[in-house]
């Protein structure tokens, strides 16, 4: 058992060495230890606990600056019974202003054909 083990390896490491060469190889081999070290550095308890909350920090920041939030805004959190006419929803995306940038979408990659959906 130990033998296949040895040779399962073995054989990775020749194709390894065959296809990326000896410098690719050892580039290979830096790369996967720097991010073993340093997932392992990021594991440490004081460490884990100050990155955790700059993580929660930086989506609570992006979820307040993308997600409208106050009095008038209406959230929908499931699919409604029917569907929103067009107009309904070139007026939900004038309220959140991203109607300009999704009209430029649909032109850069060449608009939305209605007999296609």
């Amino acid at each position: 058992m130990f033998a296949f083990f040895i040779l399962r390896h073995f054989r990775r490491a020749v194709r390894k060495l065959r296809g990326r060469g000896v410098f690719g190889t050892l580039v290979d081999f830096y790369s996967a230890v720097q991010r073993y070290s340093y997932g392992v550095f990021l594991n440490f308890p004081g460490i884990r606990s100050k990155v955790q909350s700059q993580v929660d920090e930086a989506l609570k920041k992006l979820e307040d600056k993308l997600v409208p939030k106050g009095p008038g805004v209406t959230r929908y959190l499931a699919l409604p019974k029917e569907g929103m006419t067009e107009l309904q929803v070139k007026e939900e995306l004038k309220k959140y202003g991203i109607a300009s940038s999704l009209l430029f979408s649909i032109r850069r990659f060449g608009g939305i054909r209605t007999d296609d959906v």
